[in-house]
């Protein structure tokens, strides 16, 4: 349903949450005699999911298949504790168990890690987000996960895990997807995969492919410029927000002999979106709103080229023994990753052009007057944003386990991981070098600096960041059978972190940006690296006892964020020689920030394991909290990390799976989350920007309540020699809010808006038969329009939406019945 006022009443949207949340089992679980077992890695040993004291959520292959989860946000609702902020262009955050301290910021380190594999492909606000094709298992362990993780899985850590080469048999598949979008363009979806064997036994090739034309819904329509002198006529279109996904992987699987396994691959993928998928507020673009178009839900309005382009590959190498004293598993892994994009940023620039009228209209008589002659780009700007990124990611680990038979079982590991980010943003306006702007700017450049400035220019801004992270580790946990049936658990990562940080500005660089040379350029203060170094010990200690085949556990667990250093300029109140006094750990660097979780959970199943009930509750104090914000300072611009006190969160997770006959399945999953602040805190105390966010204030991005429900039915009876199914799923997202308090890496603050509860409905239809299955559906059937995040990084309010209702048909045709 659209966000409008008609929703249930609180109490009445709890009762649909608890009996809610269900994914499908797929149809060959119907007429099983009880549920599967499901086996995951999350203690880094293969362990069943009922034996695992921890919050786990585990989506396997035939539920990922049938639900053709593709993205973040194709399985985010049936994940109880994750979140996903989507907000363009590319930014992704993803957050579990409510660790979010804000939706817009640009150079924090992440609370929740991202896995692929055994390599941590994290990346703050930016997340790459995998394909799911032909993936073996997804894992989101809720909580702090230091101990086995590391840093950033602060609160949680989702692992997405590929298919191997299987050497013992030969398969292969392809999959074919065809879909509307309603108010929307038409796509298509190809994938394959192919296991040959090519020594029985021995040695196999995995090779897997895939290429998506997805449909756009977003349209950019007519509108003249905020002042008036030109339009969007040469951007204006439909459903400009398409996209094509491309990729594959390649495995290869050696077996020496029967204890050691040797695995060495590569993935990679490039994601292209023509246009961003966010829908422009028009009273934040125009002062009169009367005199200009209102935008729809699904439109916006571009005055330069919007795009985004995500590209990225992994090489990994995975030794593995299983011998006679233990299991010795040798990871190592390399990720590279270029990431650019091109945005409009015309009602930004707009935004400082008001700010300069302001002061010129104060200040006739000097139309260069301090921020007066800087803003002033001719009245109405036309400007875009580039920037362009490179990471690369190497990582190390090794770890050996005891064989886990008798009382006692350990684990021990070492970890080392070096980290590269080198980053351009640019912000270009048209026609900069001949406008008072321009002007201004070269003006100081003579006097200050008595250097040449370019004016045959449109550069108003280039930003270069540079950083680089070393971190090494020894982690380790050991289980005592105290009795029977009741265990101990006590584990701990020690840690050691370097963090450098370089982040040079200028303007006037080149013709459309570039580097800055302060030897030539103009730069604003040439900035000395921030450097960081840490190192600390993060523990573990479990309780569990067994009854009946079922377990009740209590954790005591800590997770880090890792600390840094900003790289400012000297008069700036990051910098060392900052005008404001701030608290220790708030100017050059800032401190990490913890979290200490309290946890309590049990897992049973019941009437011959036909039902399947788990749930945990817990409460964790989050201590440090690191903060992005512009620098106080009306004369300068620069970002900066600063260390809030401290929020309490508390909530609980809930997860049912039940098969009531041969016919019917049932899975259920219900998350509640409570966050905020616990003490009234303070950033730039005494200036006039001084901003306060009172204790009992809501942590932003992460809804008080998430379910979902998917129920499944088979049919008894064939129809064309197959059986058919029907799926219904239903999914609720609660209400949350867009920033803390308002507190926002922005040049301009804005108030914190709230996102409206929204819910989906999907309904697929199909026949399946041994090797193929063809499958009808509508995702969306209400064609709600969500309100996923209320962006405000341009001045002007952008809504990030979900996809309308979208009709299609998938076939998949399996080569060989083993998969």
């Amino acid at each position: 349903m659209a966000a409008t006022e008609n929703k249930m009443p609180s109490k009445a949207k709890l009762g649909v949450a608890i009996s809610a949340a269900l994914s499908v089992i797929p149809s060959t679980q119907a007429a099983a005699a009880e549920l599967e077992e499901i086996i995951v890695t999350a203690t880094k040993r293969q362990v069943s999911i009922q034996e695992v004291p921890m919050a786990i959520t585990a989506i396997g292959e035939q539920e990922i298949v049938f639900q053709r989860f593709k993205n973040f946000s194709d399985y985010v609702g049936q994940i109880p504790s994750l979140s996903v902020t989507d907000r363009q262009p590319g930014a992704q955050s993803v957050v579990m168990r409510g660790c979010a301290a804000q939706g817009l910021a640009f150079a924090d380190s992440a609370t929740t890690s991202v896995y692929l594999d055994e390599q941590a492909i994290t990346a703050s606000g930016f997340n790459p987000d995998p394909r799911l094709i032909d993936v073996a298992r997804i894992e989101a362990l809720a909580g702090p996960q230091g101990t086995l993780f590391g840093d950033a899985s602060q609160c949680g850590t989702l692992r997405i895990i590929t298919n191997k080469a299987d050497s013992t048999t030969s398969s292969g598949w392809i999959d074919l997807t065809g879909s509307s979008v309603t108010d929307g363009g038409s796509g298509y979806d190809v994938s394959a995969m192919a296991n040959i064997p090519l020594i029985k036994d021995k040695l196999a090739l995995r090779l897997v492919g895939f290429y998506a034309d997805e449909p756009g819904w977003i349209d950019n329509v007519m509108s003249p410029s905020p002042g008036g002198t030109f339009n969007n006529a040469e951007f204006v279109g439909k459903d400009v927000n398409s996209s094509v996904w491309q990729g594959g992987r390649a495995m290869l699987r050696f077996n020496p002999n029967e204890n050691w396994t040797v695995d060495a691959g590569v993935i990679a993928q490039k994601y292209e979106l023509d246009g961003f998928g966010d829908a422009s507020l028009n009273q934040q673009l125009y002062a009169d709103t009367n005199a200009f178009p209102t935008f729809g839900g699904r439109d916006q309005v571009r005055f330069s080229t919007d795009e985004w382009v995500d590209e990225w590959y992994q090489t990994s190498l995975t030794v593995a023994g299983d011998l006679d004293f233990g299991n010795i598993v040798l990871t190592a892994a390399y990720f590279d990753r270029d990431s650019q994009y091109s945005a409009d940023a015309t009602a930004y620039l707009q935004s400082f052009q008001q700010r300069g009228d302001y002061f010129r209209s104060s200040n006739t008589g000097n139309p260069y007057y301090d921020t007066g002659g800087i803003y002033d780009f001719g009245g109405d700007p036309l400007s875009n944003d580039t920037s362009a990124s490179k990471t690369e990611v190497k990582s190390l680990e090794i770890r050996y386990s005891t064989p886990s038979e008798g009382r006692w079982s350990a684990l021990v590991g070492a970890f080392y991981s070096n980290r590269t980010v080198d980053s351009l943003f640019t912000s270009n306006t048209q026609g900069l070098g001949e406008s008072n702007a321009g002007s201004y700017i070269a003006y100081n450049g003579y006097v200050y600096y008595g250097v040449a400035i370019n004016r045959n220019t449109n550069n108003w801004f280039s930003g270069a960041y540079n950083a680089e992270l070393d971190q090494w580790a020894l982690f380790g946990e050991f289980s005592y059978d105290l009795t029977e049936n009741f265990s101990v658990t006590a584990g701990g990562r020690y840690y050691d972190i370097e963090n450098e940080f370089l982040n040079l500005r200028g303007t006037l660089v080149g013709v459309n940006g570039g580097v800055p040379n302060c030897a030539v350029d103009y730069c604003y203060g040439v900035s000395e690296p921030g450097i960081s170094q840490e190192d600390g010990f993060v523990p573990k200690f479990n309780l569990t006892y067994k009854f009946d085949g079922n377990i009740v556990y209590a954790t005591y667990s800590e997770g880090f964020r890792r600390g840094g250093a900003n790289s400012s300029r000297p008069q700036s109140v990051y910098g060392p020689s900052g005008r404001f006094p701030a608290p220790a750990g708030t100017l050059s660097t800032y401190k990490s920030d913890t979290i200490t979780n309290f946890e309590i959970g049990t897992k049973t199943e019941w009437f011959g394991k036909k039902l399947r009930v788990n749930a945990a509750i817990y409460k964790m104090t989050w201590d440090d909290i690191q903060i992005q914000a512009d620098d106080p300072q009306p004369t300068i611009t620069g970002l900066g990390i600063i260390n809030f006190p401290q929020a309490e969160i508390e909530g609980m997770e809930l997860w049912v799976s039940w098969l009531p006959s041969e016919n019917w399945n049932v899975e259920a999953t219900f998350g509640y989350n409570d966050g905020e602040l616990s003490e009234t805190a303070a950033i730039f105390a005494g200036t006039d920007s001084e901003l306060t966010a009172p204790a009992g204030t809501r942590l932003p991005i992460v809804p008080d309540i998430k379910a979902s429900i998917n129920v499944n039915y088979n049919f008894s009876r064939q129809w064309l020699g197959a059986t058919p199914f029907a799926s219904l799923s239903y999914s609720y997202t609660g209400d949350s809010i867009n920033s803390l308090a308002g507190i926002e890496s922005s040049e301009f603050s804005a108030p914190v808006t709230n996102h409206a509860s929204w819910d989906t409905l999907d309904f697929q239809f199909g026949l399946e038969k041994d090797n193929w299955a063809l499958t009808l559906f509508v995702d969306n059937l209400t064609d709600e329009n969500a309100e996923l995040f209320f962006n405000n990084r341009f001045n002007q309010q952008r809504l990030s939406t979900n996809q309308p209702r979208t009709v299609g048909v998938n076939f998949r045709y399996n080569f060989s019945a083993a998969q």
